[in-house]
């Protein structure tokens, strides 16, 4: 049965979503984040690098933990996703390509098209096709 459908046994209330252990990770995600970026310059890549690998590496251990702990919801996919393209607008906006705009606005027209609230199942969808 789907984790995302409306019809989902398990679904937990909404009122307690945002108070959810995998968002919480995500909001020390973007601490982390905002943190990693304000500290880039030339001479303190190491600082920049070892922050935002952990951030990443924390993007594994709050799936897991959504997993393990029941607590799968439509807010934490989107809050997931919605974390991993601001991290990756932070890498576009600190390089110096020119086409630096042009990923930032992709990534983030593909995200809203591929979670708006109406198509929050994508994830479902595409997992059970039988190849």
């Amino acid at each position: 049965q789907s984790t995302w459908g409306k019809n989902n046994k398990n679904k937990l209330s909404n009122k307690n979503v945002l108070l959810f252990w995998p968002n919480i990770i995500g909001y020390i995600r973007i601490i982390i984040l905002l943190i990693a970026f304000y500290f880039y310059t030339p001479n303190k890549t190491v600082e920049f690098f070892l922050l935002y690998s952990f951030s990443t590496f924390l993007d594994i251990i709050d799936g897991i933990v959504a997993r393990k702990t029941n607590q799968v919801s439509r807010f934490g996919a989107f809050f997931d996703v919605f974390i991993d393209c601001f991290g990756r607008t932070g890498l576009w906006l600190h390089t110096t390509s020119s086409f630096s705009l042009f990923f930032i606005c992709l990534e983030w027209t593909v995200f809203t098209i591929t979670h708006s609230w109406s198509t929050a199942e994508w994830k479902d969808k595409l997992a059970n096709k039988t190849p």
